[in-house]
């Protein structure tokens, strides 16, 4: 059995989306292309502001086929939990945030989304 090393990097690509109540509501969802090859190794959801509707405010996060935020709360500051990591998108995909309220409408609220991933055979650099 021989032994293969490798010396190729690559640096983690990020999208980062920054969303409010403007993107409340069915229609308002923002979507994210994943590149084809691209293995998606983390989502952080942050909520920096507190959304203030009457009843509940959330926010869910899918690719269609695994649902990786379901209907988290965003009526508190702090971190989510995010689960169903990693997911491979041999042919590309999208992921689709969602935030949906109940009650009186939000007037404030501030969530931000960060999609971490690699894409499969990019190299950034060649270690020595």
């Amino acid at each position: 059995m021989s032994i293969t090393n490798t010396n190729e990097r690559q640096y983690p690509l990020s999208a980062v989306l920054d969303l409010g109540i403007a993107q409340i509501g069915v229609g308002a969802e923002v979507r994210f292309r994943v590149p084809p090859n691209a293995i998606l190794t983390g989502l952080a959801v942050q909520t920096v502001v507190a959304f203030n509707s009457a009843t509940t405010a959330t926010l869910s996060i899918s690719d269609g086929a695994t649902t990786f935020a379901a209907a988290v709360d965003v009526r508190t500051v702090g971190a989510e939990v995010v689960a169903n990591l990693a997911a491979f998108y041999p042919s590309g995909g999208t992921l689709t945030i969602s935030m949906v309220q109940t009650g009186a409408a939000a007037t404030v609220g501030r969530v931000i989304v960060v999609a971490t991933y690699q894409v499969l055979n990019r190299v950034n650099e060649v270690q020595g």
